[in-house]
């Protein structure tokens, strides 16, 4: 049972570490949080003024306050200080001593002075820098402000020559970190400076290989220009510097590359420093030098890595840049169409589709040019063959729609129509990656354009029903999915004419037989009944179930149809099932009285899934105050009379009350459900305090959803009924001529009317259940107890609390310091529940901690395995609510968390310590169990809430009790070790490490008691291994037993790291191999979107570039054809030898579609004839009189039986052989199937498959007349034989006996035959090949 308590809280690493040496120190002296909110409060009371208007201030001024030129860093042959004072850093660098060495106090750089485990080649030079800034700025009278960090790390860039790029990235790294904390007002006053500084290295560093340095440097001008306002970036000076890190976009590193994008989204995209419109004043540069980019690479000299990498940063700021620019831009995109590179043309129209999902604003994209680039992506319409190219360019031009439909919906519907034509015609391709992508496009068009237009909606869904054809058929699950997409977002719109012929041919498949699709068909039809309605869909497609046509109902066809209407039924009217279904289940029922046995079951099956329709239409019903009180007797008569049809009826009366206690219900339809509460209650009463036994399932079932039924429905019956029944069903109780299971059915149904009774009605129920609490009947005490547990659920209810007030007392007295004691096992897990809504109950401290000192050792008494699961795990959740109560208080009080445990932690120990010290008894298995498991909640959730003593007596007890010899306890203390061992921390774990280890290997007698102790162990050591290390293990036993498992789990450890090393190393193998190659996807980040883009269309395909690698692309397409030749084998069944199946008549050819290879009628005939002729002599084993088998024995077959059968096969083989002639030579119809089918029933037969006949020497003879070999003959092989050979006319014999003893002079028949292969062996001779004849050449 412990293992259920081991369930994990919030992880440890997620926590603070405190450094080594400081963790016992509490209340720390850093306060950022409750800084910066005094910070947001003092710029709320600031009055808002302009930043031209701002007088200087000291701190922001901070840079001119030092004399930043003297604070430049140089090497350490330098004469001055500085340079010793660099060469000591980087010796205490090389020294490894990382944390502690550097004096900065400013907060942001707490990432350096954390110790890297990435193995990062610039961690020296970035420590020493900031050593060395911190220590400048120290000396000159700084306070360690980012100021002052920013204006030191800037001059140091500036004055580091470009010959230190280690040095250089170190800054640029520190540099980056501090601008991200400077303000907006000094980085606008001092922006040239800045940007002329940053400029100016990052021109002198372009062509660098330090990649960190120039990602640093990208970054930082980007946090500069953010800054800006957008008078500054229109200057001239700015909109070069934009341009100068465009030109990194194209740069041969991806970080760089990726760095550069992202800057200039970020400042392009900045909705403050836009305009009004949408357009940002500085895209226009950017977007020029894209322009001139595309114009310059585009013909016979394209480069298409530099093209692709233009698009990728068109593809975040294009929609920002003016109308006529846009213009321009997409014309160069669109041209690039043209282009042979299949990867750029992908490239071009992923651009586009971005741009387009990111809705350019009406004076970028007008109406107009929308228009235009919709006609214009059509007349760029990529061959159908060009897969990849293909999908781009649907995504392109559907994202397309969707934005004009933003501007302007009418213009869109205009142009939907040829697009969704084009769109639908690509299904007829069959393929299946261009089905899936088409299906995806269709469906957001179908969502964000079409919705509930009327004639649009109406076009499209035709169009895909016309898409039902056989050039279709593999992919005919994604038309499924998209006319399902399709009736989700029209619904009603969809015209009803379009609708009855598509429904039409939905069913049409549906009932084909062999379908292949009916999942994707249900779907697409239950989408139908559950947006477009039941009654539209089911005049489309009628059920066609008429009772009085017998005929008719031996073959439904549309039984298919009544699950789809039971899943998907929603919002339909009641009186459809009023008018229309529950006639036809009347009519059902009363047929099936009169109907022979196989026509009343199918009746039955029927009318029951008629009846099941019910639930579902009472869920979301409309009319529903209408058409209910016309169905009302009609359930309640079928309730009594209809056993059938029970759990149905009760399924819809609990529908029918949640529908009517939706919050938006109106009062109407609850007023309905209260009147029938009278009708429908005292049915149900009666129905579940019958006293009949229940033995079926199907009876239990039913017993259990009236109780439930009766649950749900006392929720809306009305007060004074709720008190009638009570004192009708407490009158019942008390009688005593009613049984035991009556009375506990009967206190069933008056904690169901506890939940809604008032206090009259509650003093009334715990008066009469008072006397069972302590009684000697286990089920009547469960059923009291659980009564009891309603009415204490419902103590906030303020209406009753005059019931609490009176009866405290008689409340307190059931719940007394022994209740459990009195308790039956079976109602403890109640009583618990209980007693935690008693504690819940409490609001202070005192009276918690009364709660615990006298209830919790009952609580504790029920975790042990005695119990069942439901008593013990409210027994957990008791002691967890209310250790969490306990903590609760120490925001209040000022006592510690340790000390609010240390009832808890002292009730378990009291139970865990002997009474009787002078008596050498033990705690019961049953106390010691429950202790334990209860320790181990403890330790588990709230060992860090312990201090250093509690800590300490919790230890010692799980030391002293790991001796225990009982396996069941001894596995519990071994599980709290391990919890300790993993939750505590390094500096707590090293207090105990040799009490630890001494009571595992020296506490436990032995190691292996029984497997459940012998895994415990082993775990423990694992854990121990990881936190001691096994040497320290190894050390500390020399038991044989302790030493084997701690070399087997060294060995097992040693092989996961090989393991974990074998797999980093192939990762590292592969990122060097990807390195060398080029690509730039293992230095590339994936949390930006385009950030993968330079890489991501490597891996499409142009078609034309399929067929130019040789033969291992034949090889390879050799097998994607049979691959998918074998995924997508459809057959069309043919009927009679006359009658041909037309291609282009799509109505006769839809039904004849199968994913089943069929067989003619011809086919089956001659493969009957076959078998029987085959089997006609002996077909079988014969039978006694009394029907055992008669098995003969082959070898003692007669000579002319033999004879008999040799002459049967061969007649057989001749009369197959002259059919196979006719066939041949008078062309007669038999399809291929035919004759495969032949040919495979005569490949087995050993002779009639030849036209050999028999005569001549040796193995041509005649073997037909008599027995011409004698026994023992057939041992001697003629001299040209080869090989094994066997007697003539034998059976074989897979085995051979060769018996180990044999007599002296005794020859085996084995000995004979090694003898005779060995005489033959020297002798061979080739065989003459037979000529072959005509008939076999043909």
């Amino acid at each position: 049972m412990a293992g259920k308590y081991r369930a994990r809280v919030s992880s440890c690493k997620l926590k603070k570490r405190h450094p080594r040496g400081a963790s016992g120190q509490s209340n720390p002296a850093s306060c950022r949080h409750r800084a910066e909110a005094r910070g947001a409060r003092l710029i709320a009371d600031t009055a808002m003024v302009a930043v031209d208007e701002v007088l200087a201030d000291s701190s922001i001024d901070g840079m001119l306050q030092l004399p930043l030129e003297d604070m430049r860093l140089d090497d350490g042959s330098s004469d001055n200080g500085d340079g010793e004072f660099v060469g000591a850093i980087k010796s205490m660098v090389s020294e490894g001593e990382l944390s502690v060495f550097t004096s900065c106090t400013n907060p942001t750089f707490n990432a350096v002075h954390r110790i890297w485990k990435s193995g990062s080649k610039m961690q020296n030079d970035v420590v020493a820098v900031l050593a060395a800034v911190a220590e400048l700025i120290k000396d000159k009278g700084g306070n360690e402000t980012d100021i002052e960090y920013f204006g030191a790390l800037l001059t140091t860039l500036e004055s580091t020559s470009d010959e230190e790029a280690s040095k250089l990235g170190a800054t640029a790294y520190l540099l980056n970190l501090i601008v991200k904390k400077i303000s907006k007002d000094v980085l606008q006053r001092y922006f040239s400076h800045t940007i002329q500084i940053l400029c100016n290295k990052l021109n002198g560093q372009v062509n660098s290989e330090n990649v960190t340095l120039l990602k640093n440097l990208v970054a930082t001008i980007g946090t500069v220009l953010r800054a800006q306002s957008s008078a500054t970036l229109q200057q001239a000076s700015t909109r070069m510097v934009l341009v100068s890190v465009a030109t990194l976009s194209t740069h041969d590193k991806p970080w760089v590359r990726t760095m550069a994008r992202r800057v200039l989204r970020a400042v392009l995209t900045d909705p403050v420093s836009s305009l009004d419109s949408g357009v940002h004043p500085a895209a226009a540069p950017v977007a020029e030098f894209a322009t001139s980019v595309l114009q310059q690479h585009t013909g016979k000299d394209a480069n298409s890595v530099v093209l692709m990498r233009i698009l990728c940063l068109l593809e975040g700021i294009m929609h920002k840049v003016a109308r006529s620019v846009f213009t321009r831009l997409a014309e160069a995109v669109l041209r690039l169409m043209a282009c042979a590179d299949g990867t750029v043309k992908c490239s071009a129209m992923q651009c586009l589709y971005r741009v387009m999902q990111r809705q350019p604003s009406d004076a970028v994209l007008p109406v107009e040019t929308n228009a235009q680039f919709i006609l214009a992506m059509r007349d760029f319409a990529p061959p159908p063959s060009d897969v990849a190219v293909t999908a781009y360019w649907m995504q392109a031009l559907g994202e397309a729609h969707v934005c004009l439909t933003a501007k302007d919906p009418a213009a869109s519907i205009r142009l939907l129509p040829r697009t969704f034509e084009i769109f639908v015609a690509f299904f007829d391709l069959s393929i299946k990656t261009l089905a899936q992508v088409t299906m995806l496009v269709l469906r957001r068009l179908l969502e964000r354009c079409v919705q509930k237009h009327a004639s649009m909606a109406s076009y499209c869904v035709d169009l895909l029903e016309k898409a039902f054809n056989m050039s279709s058929v593999t992919v005919w699950t994604n038309i499924l999915r998209t006319l399902a997409k399709a009736f989700e977002e029209c619904g009603e719109a969809i015209e009803t004419d379009t609708l009855n012929r598509t429904l039409k041919t939905l069913a049409q498949l549906r009932e084909s037989e062999g379908c292949f699709c009916t999942g994707e068909l249900d779907l697409t039809v239950g989408a139908a009944v559950r947006y477009v309605g039941v009654d539209r869909v089911l005049r489309a497609i009628p059920l066609d179930i008429d009772p009085d046509l017998s005929l008719a109902m031996t073959d439904l066809k549309r039984s298919w149809l009544l699950p789809v209407l039971r899943v998907n039924i929603s919002n339909a009217s009641l009186s459809m099932f009023v008018r229309f279904f529950l006639p036809l289940a009347v009519k059902l029922h009363k047929k099936a009285s009169s109907a022979d046995s196989t026509q009343a079951k199918i009746f039955a099956a029927v009318q029951h899934q008629i009846w099941e329709l019910l639930p579902q239409f009472l869920n979301s019903a409309v009319e529903f105050e209408k058409y209910f009180p016309e169905l009302a007797p009609v359930l309640g008569s079928a309730l009594s009379e209809r056993a059938d049809l029970r759990m149905v009826v009760l399924a819809s009366i609990r529908s029918a009350v949640r529908f009517a206690q939706q919050p938006d219900a109106p009062a109407e339809r609850m007023e309905v459900m209260r009147r029938y509460a009278k009708n429908y209650l005292p049915i149900l009463f009666n129905m579940y305090t019958l006293e009949d036994h229940i033995n079926d399932h199907t009876e239990k079932a039913v017993h259990l959803a009236t109780l439930e039924t009766i649950r749900v429905y006392v929720e809306l019956a009305p007060p004074e009924l709720i008190n009638r029944y009570i004192r009708s069903a407490v009158e019942k109780a008390r009688s005593d001529e009613k049984s035991l299971l009556k009375k506990s059915h009967i206190l069933d149904v008056l904690g169901a009317l506890a939940k809604r009774a008032n206090a009259e009605g509650l003093g009334t129920i715990f008066d009469a259940v008072r006397e069972w609490f302590f009684t000697e009947e286990a089920s009547l005490q469960k059923k009291a107890l659980r009564n009891l547990e309603e009415i204490m659920r419902r103590n906030d209810d303020i209406s009753v609390h005059s019931f609490f007030d009176s009866y405290a007392k008689e409340i307190c007295g059931v719940l007394t310091e022994k209740c459990v004691e009195g308790t039956a096992l079976s109602a403890r897990a109640t009583l618990i529940a209980i007693l935690q809504l008693r504690m819940r109950e409490l609001s202070t401290l005192d009276e918690l901690k009364q709660f615990v000192t006298k209830m919790l050792w009952q609580v504790i008494i029920c975790l042990d395995k005695t119990h069942n699961v439901h008593a013990r795990k409210v027994a957990f959740k008791c002691i967890v609510e209310t250790c969490q109560r306990l903590l609760s208080f120490a925001s209040e009080t000022s006592e510690e968390s340790s000390a609010l445990l240390q009832p808890v932690l002292n009730i378990i120990y009291e139970m865990a310590t002997p009474k009787a010290l002078s008596e050498p008894t033990e705690i019961p298995i049953t106390i010691a169990q429950s202790t334990m498991v209860a320790l181990n909640v403890i330790a588990q959730k709230y060992v860090r809430k312990l201090n250093a003593s509690l800590l300490s007596r919790l230890m010692a007890h799980a030391c002293s009790c790991i001796g225990d010899g009982r396996p069941a306890v001894r596995v519990l203390v071994i599980r709290l070790m391990r919890v300790l061992t993993q939750k505590l921390p390094d500096y707590a774990l090293q207090q105990y490490k040799e009490m630890i280890i001494s009571a595992v290997f020296e506490g436990q007698l032995t190691a292996d008691v029984t497997q459940k102790v012998r895994k415990a162990n082993r775990l423990l050591l694992e854990e121990l291994v990881n936190r001691f290390g096994i040497q320290t293990l190894m050390k500390s036993t020399d038991k044989s037993d302790w030493l084997k498992q701690l070399k087997a789990i060294e060995k097992i450890r040693r092989r996961r790291e090989r393991r974990t090393d074998a797999l980093m190393t192939a990762g590292d193998a592969m990122e060097s191999d990807a390195d060398d190659d080029g690509d730039s996807r293992s230095l590339s980040s994936k949390s930006l979107r385009t950030a993968g883009a330079d890489t991501v269309l490597d891996m499409l395909v142009d078609s034309d570039d399929q067929n130019d690698s040789g033969v291992d692309s034949e090889d390879e397409g050799r097998k994607s054809r049979g691959e998918r030749s074998k995924a997508n084998r459809i057959w069309l069944k043919g009927g009679d030898d006359a009658e041909l199946v037309d291609l282009l008549d799509r109505e006769a050819a839809i039904g004849k579609v199968t994913t089943m290879k069929p067989t003619s009628r011809d086919s089956l005939v001659r493969n009957k004839k076959l078998h029987s002729n085959a089997n006609g002599t002996d077909s079988g084993f014969k039978l006694t009189e009394d029907g055992r088998l008669v098995i003969e024995d082959v070898d003692s077959l007669s000579a002319g039986r033999k004879r008999k059968q040799h002459e049967n096969i061969k007649d057989m083989s001749r009369r197959l052989s002259s059919e196979k002639k006719k066939k041949f030579e008078g062309n007669c119809e038999n399809t291929d199937e035919d004759s495969e089918a032949i040919e495979e029933q005569t490949e087995d037969l050993s002779v009639a498959g030849c036209r050999w006949k028999p005569g001549g020497h040796g193995i041509h003879r005649d073997a037909s007349h008599g027995n011409l070999h004698p026994e023992g003959a057939g041992f001697k092989g003629c001299a040209r034989a080869h090989g094994d050979f066997r007697k003539r006319g034998a059976k074989l014999e897979p085995f051979a006996y060769v018996p180990l003893r044999k007599k002296k002079g005794a020859t085996t028949e084995m000995c004979k035959l090694i003898a005779g292969v060995k005489r033959v062996s020297t002798k061979g001779s080739k065989g003459k090949r037979r000529p072959k004849s005509k008939m076999e050449m043909a």
